[in-house]
């Protein structure tokens, strides 16, 4: 697996043996483009984080601080020994090897509040739960953070908790962007609507 993009860009990564559905590379490049220069010195937050190429990319490209989420074994080594391996100080992550709940109420008690959210969940994690419920539910997100979400393209899904702000899909996928803001206001950035992969 190699980072597509900022100052670790063609880098290799380890990557999980198995149980980790990482993000593709397209939708890595695609998310990162419609980012921009916000990026730059947020607080970013990657959950379910499976190998952490998408907290690592952040780093790459200019986000202060990263909380990786994720309470895998296996995942938790390979996140730990990518870190290392491009030599990233421990001052500009921390790993919290907590179930996704319980992992959010501990950023809360951080008194952590971010600017960006990655949620990519195993797929089967959307049959019984909202990975949106707890972000609203706590106070871990500034004034028009941003969540993105990707989930199945099979998968109703229904944004009860934050307006949508746009999507991109892809073949298999679909990537939400929601923004922290009350549901009855518009969004005032420049929506972008549906995309699809060409």
């Amino acid at each position: 697996m190699k980072i597509v993009g900022g100052i670790f860009r063609g880098r290799k990564i380890r990557s999980v043996k198995e149980g980790v559905r990482p993000s593709t590379g397209y939708v890595k490049k695609r998310y990162f483009d419609i980012l921009g220069n916000r990026i730059v010195g947020s607080l970013f937050l990657d959950a379910f984080s499976g190998t952490g190429a998408v907290g690592i990319e952040a780093l790459g490209r200019g986000a202060d601080f990263v909380v990786f989420i994720d309470n895998g074994y296996e995942s938790l080594k390979v996140i730990r020994n990518n870190l290392e391996k491009l030599e990233i100080p421990v001052d500009r992550y921390l790993i919290i090897d907590l179930e996704y709940n319980r992992a959010v109420r501990e950023c809360e008690r951080r008194g952590l509040l971010f600017d960006l959210v990655y949620i990519d969940p195993p797929f089967v994690y959307y049959r019984t739960a909202n990975p949106l419920r707890i972000l609203f539910k706590r106070k871990v997100l500034k004034p028009d953070a941003l969540i993105a979400l990707e989930r199945p393209r099979e998968e109703r899904f229904t944004a009860k908790y934050f307006p949508l702000l746009r999507e991109f899909k892809t073949r298999s996928s679909i990537m939400d962007f929601y923004v922290n803001r009350p549901m009855d206001e518009k969004p005032q950035e420049e929506e972008g609507g549906t995309e699809e992969e060409k």
